[in-house]
């Protein structure tokens, strides 16, 4: 069985920056509302209590649409397919992904399709579709390093981690370890959940695939500091 990662979920400071210009067309305080349930909804998602981010992800998603804010209620539904991912509904996230998508190309917003690929990617790998799911972890790239001060979730480390478990499960070892390599010295860093895990992991190649044992130790320990 493969194993299902906890990626680091959006945060105030993120829908601050979303909510920008809304704050100059006198709508700021219908925005706050909708972002304080979003706020919630992550601090649910941090604890793993899906049936409370749902929750919080719905009132924020009426509330958006009741005050037509399309970019936030597209930011809700980003949460309720992220429950998805982490409860295997594989194919239910994958179609609320590619809403999200969809919405963001229409507004524009690079960053939140960039997050939709992401979590598509992560998916699929987890699916077996590797391949695509390394054109989706790269396609999102650009858009995580261009809006890296406003991106909260601090997506560079994590997508090149999923270009490296993706590479994992298709067994090319050495493209692997170079993608582990990005994201441990990716910044912003990763949190230190995500951290651990991609050491975790770059220590079983190098032991079990490229016979390097002391590299292994050593990510190891690092890995349980």
């Amino acid at each position: 069985m493969r194993k299902q990662i906890m990626l680091l979920p959006a945060t105030l400071a993120l829908f601050c920056a979303v909510l920008t210009p809304s704050v100059a067309t006198g709508q700021s305080l219908d925005s706050v509302r909708v972002s304080r349930y979003l706020v919630m909804a992550n601090d649910y998602l941090q604890r793993n209590q899906l049936d409370s981010v749902r929750w919080a992800a719905a009132r924020a998603r009426g509330l958006a649409e009741k005050t037509r804010q399309p970019l936030l209620r597209a930011w809700a539904d980003q949460f309720i397919g992220s429950c998805h991912f982490y409860e295997g509904r594989y194919e239910k996230g994958i179609a609320l992904q590619t809403e999200v998508w969809r919405v963001a190309d229409s507004l524009g917003d690079a960053l939140l399709r960039a997050h939709s690929q992401k979590m598509i990617g992560w998916m699929y790998t987890e699916m077996g579709k590797e391949r695509e799911a390394l054109q989706l972890f790269r396609a999102s790239l650009p858009a995580f390093r261009a809006n890296a001060a406003r991106d909260i979730q601090r997506s560079i480390g994590i997508t090149y981690f999923g270009l490296a478990t993706a590479y994992f499960y298709l067994s090319h070892f050495d493209s692997a370890l170079i993608y582990y390599d990005s994201a441990i010295t990716a910044r912003p860093q990763m949190d230190s959940r995500e951290m651990a895990l991609t050491l975790a992991d770059r220590a079983a190649v190098k032991r079990d695939h490229l016979q390097n044992l002391p590299g292994a130790l050593q990510d190891a320990s690092q890995a349980l500091t």
